[in-house]
């Protein structure tokens, strides 16, 4: 498994327009250097967890059981089925992307 240094994440994120990431580290680091981020949060919420900054835009469903991984369980869920990130398209990732792109 080839591994990504946070050195070399610095560096892509000077190479790349916009960043398209789950909620992890790259979406957490990515106010560090000038890149505009799409964040797809599922079984956590973005109100705690959510990037700092101006030029991300977070998509979430919010369905009736998320956030399922949370600080009150450990980070640990019973879900085998994440309806909450299914939800989230490819067409509504390519609109923020593009919005992100157009300077909306």
């Amino acid at each position: 498994m080839q591994t990504t240094t946070m050195r070399e994440l610095m560096v892509l994120y000077g190479l790349a327009e916009v960043l398209v990431t789950n909620d992890s580290g790259p979406g957490q680091f990515a106010p560090l250097r000038p890149i505009r981020s799409v964040i797809l949060f599922g079984p956590e919420t973005p109100h705690l967890f959510g990037p700092l900054g101006d030029g991300a835009r977070v998509i979430w469903k919010a369905i009736p059981c998320s956030p399922c991984v949370s600080a009150h369980n450990n980070r640990h869920s019973t879900c085998r089925n994440n309806v909450c990130m299914q939800r989230i398209g490819v067409a509504e990732v390519l609109e923020a992307v593009c919005g992100l792109l157009d300077g909306a």
